[in-house]
């Protein structure tokens, strides 16, 4: 079997999707006469490259972070080259990994709506989904946390380079929380006061020297 696989993350091959794609590429192509190949969206100009590998692909998994509830746009513009192919004959089968920062899986159920729409729409054969909240801090994690989460993700690629299929079990009991019990949200609420939520995009912005446009409004401040 050859999988190929898109990695539309805006970090590329340093971001969180790129740790969870290289766990289940690891699992897919331990099992013998497995390959596959990475594709980063990132890198617009292979814009017409990465159509063609879509063309002649057998498996595709098509994997980005959650972007205002639905696809980054590179991920968008990349599928809107596919429309050509909506109910080719032959096209790969699709399997799709979407990760988030949000602790809820409820944040991820919209996009999910819209991924199993689209394979319709392509005529794909639709694999799965794997939604994975509660996952910006995966490349700062370490230790005992994040072997098992990678262990999950290699048996989700070793299920599918075995039988062409996805734990369906698994694959439900992976976005949970579906909502944050009470205790929960009081939590957040505490952290949101304190400033800790922020803390980290605020290091960020201070590296980009941005922090003193946090409170930008351009499309209301320059119409």
């Amino acid at each position: 079997m050859k999988l190929t696989v898109f990695n539309g993350s805006g970090r590329g091959k340093h971001g969180n999707t790129a740790v969870l794609v290289d766990a289940y590429v690891r699992g897919f192509t331990s099992l013998p006469g497995n390959t596959a190949e990475i594709h980063t969206l990132m890198q617009t100009s292979k814009m017409d490259q990465f159509t063609a590998a879509f063309a002649e692909a057998e498996h595709v998994l098509l994997a980005f972070p959650l972007y205002t509830d639905m696809v980054p746009g590179v991920v968008k513009a990349f599928l809107e080259t596919l429309q050509p192919f909506c109910g080719r004959p032959g096209n790969p089968s699709i399997t799709y990994l979407a990760q988030c920062g949000f602790p809820e899986g409820v944040q991820l159920r919209a996009l999910e709506a819209y991924l199993e729409k689209l394979s319709r729409r392509l005529g794909c054969r639709h694999v799965g989904i794997i939604l994975r909240p509660s996952s910006e801090g995966i490349r700062e994690t370490s230790g005992k946390n994040l072997s098992a989460l990678l262990n999950q993700f290699e048996q989700f690629g070793k299920k599918f380079g075995a039988t062409g299929q996805l734990d369906a079990e698994k694959l439900a009991a992976l976005p949970q929380p579906e909502r944050l019990p009470g205790w929960g949200v009081v939590l957040f609420k505490v952290f949101g006061i304190t400033g800790l939520l922020d803390s980290g995009w605020k290091s960020d912005l201070k590296k980009n020297h941005a922090y003193q446009d946090r409170f930008a409004r351009p499309d209301l401040d320059n119409p």
